[in-house]
């Protein structure tokens, strides 16, 4: 009896030390606020999960462009995240409009998307039905590539970009996620808390599909989008094994199963990655040495916390492996951090 006390003890010490970290998630250092970034009247457009719309259209795009979704991690303002990790000028360079939902104090006390929660998450349902709105709304408006609408996240946002990729996998071609977990792994506060600690019993990737599979259109049979998986080795807020399950769980998508093709590692990073029938890489993962709870960058567009100095731009990387990128990524002379 004795034992068991002592071991819930522990165990409640360990939630209470997660939840005082999420708490306390890095916030945005004060900046200008960046040009160009509207907020749209929402009109008609459902909005079950009561989020913000916030889109940065740069100047002169052209009809045909497409649509890049970044979700925000807690407590941080999208357009500071999507200035400081470099998404407002890759969609300079590039060519997309960006949206970025914003969530709100009335939907989660600490602003983290609600990636844990059955009712805002999955087909039609709070929170990911609004940002899937959003998303056709913004290709509707600005005439954008219905082949080409994308969704990546940082943390709590990363968690609910694979919500959204489970939930609508026609509307998406790809995503990408950024210390993020799978897609449906938990229900509630304390189950959020286990996983992104790493602890709770282990899910098989028969079950890890199974409830990603349980987010989308019933009888699903169509094609699932393709992701690329970024993880710090040194992420003391969401435990770097969540990463592989989420692998784990979007190559059960795909039905690709192996190890995968492992690249030589470069500048810390190790990536494998996993082929679809087309022979195209369907599901790629990454992961960092000594990367904590951030996103790398290799230059510095304005200061965040969450953002990590790396000898590689993960942006940039995302958007080559969307396969949107060409050169233009590249002709901007890096500032180191």
């Amino acid at each position: 009896m004795a034992r068991s006390l002592l071991s819930l003890w522990r165990s409640g010490r360990r939630l209470l030390r997660l939840q005082t970290q999420l708490a306390t998630m890095p916030h945005v250092v004060e900046a200008p606020p960046p040009v160009r970034v509207s907020a749209p009247d929402l009109g008609e457009m459902p909005n079950p999960g009561a989020l913000e719309e916030r889109l940065y259209r740069p100047e002169g795009l052209r009809p045909g462009a497409p649509v890049v979704v970044l979700l925000h991690g807690c407590g941080q303002e999208p357009e500071a995240l999507a200035e400081a990790a470099g998404w407002m000028a890759l969609a300079e360079q590039s060519g997309f409009l960006l949206l970025m939902p914003r969530q709100s104090a009335d939907n989660n006390s600490q602003r983290c998307f609600n990636w844990y929660q059955p009712e805002d998450i999955g087909r039609d349902l709070g929170e990911a039905a609004s940002i899937h709105a959003m998303a056709m709304r913004a290709l509707a408006r600005h005439q954008g590539d219905p082949a080409r609408v994308f969704v990546t996240g940082l943390s709590a946002g990363a968690a609910m970009a694979a919500c959204v990729l489970a939930s609508y996998p026609e509307s998406f071609a790809a995503g990408a996620t950024v210390a993020g977990l799978p897609a449906g792994c938990a229900s509630g506060v304390v189950g959020a808390m286990t996983r992104m600690a790493g602890h709770g019993r282990d899910l098989s990737q028969a079950e890890l599909t199974t409830r990603a599979r349980a987010l989308a259109p019933k009888g699903w049979q169509g094609r699932w989008p393709r992701l690329q998986i970024w993880h710090g080795m040194a992420d003391g807020v969401v435990a770097p094994g969540n990463g592989l399950e989420l692998a784990a769980q979007w190559c059960g998508l795909h039905l690709l199963h192996g190890q995968g093709v492992a690249a030589a590692p470069q500048f810390g990073l190790h990536r494998r990655s996993w082929s679809g029938a087309d022979g195209g890489v369907a599901v790629e993962q990454v992961t960092v040495d000594g990367l904590g709870h951030a996103m790398p960058a290799d230059r510095l567009f304005s200061p965040l916390s969450v953002i990590a100095p790396c000898k590689v731009w993960a942006a940039a990387e995302i958007v080559r492996f969307w396969g949107m990128s060409g050169e233009a990524v590249t002709d901007r002379a890096p500032t180191r951090m």
